[in-house]
């Protein structure tokens, strides 16, 4: 059960020249994902980003609660995917202290600069409560763009399917 993928719970691992797993205490499966290819596709991008900015031997509590909740807000079906995307990909730049503010660059709605302003102050666990109009969704959209080709030298091949599966939908 803990090689199953979107398996969250308790990991005992064995270090040895590599880490071994050697018991999982699975609290939870999001098992809906395996029905949402979209929702599937958007979790396996979040778990590509996580790996890249996590390292091992290091604190990384927050970065996955931002996942947990972030793969419960797709599961609960209450704000769009997109939304959990750019809110996922700002709070990690917030998380891992990349974050350098609201872009004074661009012109935005005073609505997206406010939701901007939430993501930022929010805790991970209130993140996911609040949904936006279409033209704050394509601000945060460009936001989220801009910081990404920015701050990470990473192209995700996870991202790519997922744009290229959206398109068809």
């Amino acid at each position: 059960a803990g090689t199953i993928p979107f398996s969250f719970g308790m990991f005992k691992l064995y270090e040895g020249k590599n880490y071994n797993l050697m018991e999982a205490d699975i609290n939870f499966y999001f098992e809906e994902l395996r029905q949402d290819f979209e929702g599937s596709c958007l979790g396996m991008y979040f778990l590509e980003y996580v790996d890249y900015y996590t390292h091992e031997n290091i604190d990384e509590t927050l970065m996955l609660k931002l996942l947990f909740q972030s793969l419960k807000a797709i599961t609960a079906e209450q704000i769009p995917n997109d939304l959990i995307r750019y809110v996922f990909e700002i709070k990690a730049l917030v998380v891992n202290g990349e974050f350098p503010g609201i872009p004074t660059q661009m012109r935005l709605l005073e609505s997206t600069s406010y939701a901007i302003s939430y993501i930022v102050d929010s805790s991970i666990e209130k993140l996911y409560t609040f949904n936006v109009s279409t033209e704050v969704l394509n601000e945060l959209r460009r936001v989220s763009d801009y910081y990404r080709s920015r701050y990470i030298d990473k192209k995700f091949k996870s991202l790519e399917i997922l744009e290229k599966c959206m398109l068809k939908m």
